[in-house]
Order: C-alpha cells, then sequence, then structure tokens
C-alpha cells in the first residue's frame, strides 16, 4: 500500500510539470530539472524519441490519445503506448512491478510529446481511432499475451 502512495504522489507531480509544459509551450530548463528527478536517464532517452521522431501521436474527435513510438534499438518494432501502458519488455517489467521505476521512456516521451504538441497529433474519427487501436492490441499485445489492465 505504502509504494502505491509513493506512485500517486509522483503520478500528481508529474502532471504539474506536464501542466507547466502544456502552459509554456515548450520544456523549460526548470521542467528538465524537475524530470530528471524521476529518472535523468529515461528522461534523456524520452527526449531523444521526441528530437528523432520515432513517436506519432494520434487524437480522436473526443479527445481520447495514444502513441506509436518506434524501437530505439530495433526500428522494425513499434510499441504502442497510452497513460500508464506501453507494450515494451520494461513495462512488462520493472515498470510493472514498481521495482526499479514508475514509468518507461515511451511513456515519458509519449507524455512529454502529448504536452508539448510535438509532432503534432493525428487526427482522427472516434471510429478511425478505435480501428487502429484495437489493431495494434490485437496484433502487438494479444499474441504476447500481455493486454492492458492485467
Amino acid at each position: 500500500m505504502q509504494a502505491r502512495h509513493g506512485f500517486e504522489r509522483l503520478d500528481a507531480s508529474f502532471d504539474h510539470i506536464l501542466q507547466h509544459i502544456r502552459t509554456k509551450g515548450q520544456v523549460s530548463d526548470a521542467a528538465l530539472a524537475h524530470l530528471a528527478a524521476f529518472d535523468d536517464t529515461r528522461v534523456r532517452k524520452a527526449l531523444a524519441i521526441i528530437d528523432r521522431d520515432k513517436i506519432t501521436l494520434f487524437r480522436s474527435a473526443s479527445g481520447r490519445t495514444f502513441a506509436l513510438v518506434q524501437g530505439t534499438e530495433r526500428e522494425d518494432v513499434v510499441y504502442l503506448v497510452m497513460r500508464h501502458f506501453c507494450t515494451c519488455p520494461d513495462q512488462g517489467g520493472p515498470v510493472h512491478r514498481h521495482q526499479e521505476q514508475l514509468v518507461c521512456k515511451h511513456e515519458i516521451a509519449y507524455a512529454l510529446s502529448e504536452a508539448c504538441g510535438r509532432p503534432a497529433p493525428r487526427n482522427l474519427s472516434d471510429v478511425a481511432f478505435s480501428d487502429l487501436l484495437l489493431h495494434h492490441l490485437l496484433t502487438e499485445i494479444a499474441p504476447k499475451g500481455r493486454m492492458p489492465d492485467e
């Protein structure tokens, strides 16, 4: 229970930083310093994902979002990322069990991209958004035996 409470406090702190980024429209040095307190290495890797255009954001007409993030070690791998969920192996391991880190680099990249509006999201109808999300859930996750909220 204590670990969960700590996670909620960190999550609120992370949300506060993201709100600051949304307001400013950019990642300031102050925001970077606060983000580094979470995990400097993962923040740097997340920023590299954004800088190298390895992330594609999707937004539905009703405002839901998810991202597809190209693998940094294998470019033929694409991870599906949503708030508190990523299909990467790290998410299924130490991140999921809260043993080492609370979020993976892909989740940080997703959150920062969404906050900065970079890259601009691809706007889809609710039906097209759901179809694309379902396609990636069925082709990327279900065959591996991992579904969200497991």
